[in-house]
């Protein structure tokens, strides 16, 4: 679950959470935008986040330390998949696991592979 996840689930502003974390607003936006990343911040300021959060500081940065495969080998194990399955079984088990909206919270995308070629 990424910060941005574990802010929305327990309702709390960036706002508030800057307040009560003692983090500067600036700096608690640049780690939920992207512009920071919160894997390289001081142990200080995940300590302090994941005190407020009430959560471990190894749940706050076990998405962001994940490594992910080569995108020709996700994009092989895709494939298999689908082939596995039939389009409609593939379809269905991928919204059931809910791995898109997984993958888009971690802002794993095309462009975090240097984006995609499209080849005709």
């Amino acid at each position: 679950m990424t910060l941005n996840t574990i802010i929305q689930n327990k309702k709390v502003s960036k706002y508030r959470l800057s307040k009560n974390s003692c983090i500067p607003y600036s700096t608690l936006s640049d780690i939920l935008n992207g512009k920071a990343r919160l894997e390289k911040c001081s142990a200080e300021t995940v300590y302090k986040l994941s005190g407020e959060l009430q959560v471990s500081m190894e749940t706050l940065l076990a998405p962001y330390l994940e490594k992910r495969c080569s995108f020709e080998l996700f994009k092989s194990n895709v494939c298999h998949q689908l082939k596995a399955l039939g389009d409609i079984d593939f379809i269905i088990q991928t919204l059931e696991n809910n791995k898109i909206r997984e993958y888009y919270d971690r802002q794993w995308t095309a462009a975090g592979y240097g984006g995609l070629s499209r080849q005709g």
